[in-house]
């Protein structure tokens, strides 16, 4: 008998697996969730260039702020334009009720509003100038003649008496008498030359 006791205890027994606590089961977790968000983070963060959480968030605040930034770049950009598409209007003296018709054209044919691309369209729209005006009654000043001054004599005042426009009296008192005098001595006694 004693033989066979020795050989039970030859033979290896079957090993128990180690048990776990859940508090070491927790902790083992614990750190493989830690090392593969490590292991994420640097991914993302060597992808962009930065740190930490901190240059990352810089990034994102200054794609934000160009964002704002661009938008008003291109504001002030479509204001310019329009700006300089009115100055060439003016220029070409086209009428103001045809400006968008200007601009309508212009813009489909993919060219810009400026003195030149609206010359050039002027051969096919005459309508977007204002036509010229008979001669003799434009608005430009005339030299003064004499034939314009004794027409402006021999015209009859028609203003009201009590018209305070009216101009009574102009320089001293000149005789009322009926000779006639020269202009000269008119002239003289109206303004004492």
């Amino acid at each position: 008998g004693e033989e066979d006791n020795q050989d039970d205890n030859l033979q290896p027994r079957p090993s128990q697996p180690r048990m776990f606590s859940q508090e070491e089961l927790n902790d083992i977790v614990g750190k493989t969730r830690q090392e593969a968000r490590d292991k994420a983070l640097k991914s993302f963060y060597d992808r962009y260039g930065v740190q930490n959480d901190d240059e990352l968030n810089d990034i994102f605040g200054r794609g934000q702020a160009y964002s704002v930034l661009n938008d008003n770049f291109n504001e002030q950009g479509n204001l310019l334009k329009q700006i300089s598409a009115e100055n060439a209007l003016l220029k070409s003296k086209i009428l103001e009720d045809r400006w968008d018709d200007v601009k309508l054209i212009l813009g489909g044919k993919g060219l810009e509003v400026n003195p030149e691309n609206i010359a050039s369209e002027l051969a096919t729209h005459p309508e977007w100038v204002a036509t010229q005006q008979p001669q003799g009654q434009d608005n430009v000043s005339k030299p003064f003649t004499e034939e314009m001054a004794k027409n402006i004599v021999n015209t009859p005042n028609n203003q009201p008496k009590d018209d305070p426009s009216l101009i009574r009296k102009f320089g001293t008192d000149v005789p009322k008498n009926d000779e006639e005098m020269s202009d000269d001595t008119i002239i003289s006694k109206l303004f004492g030359v």
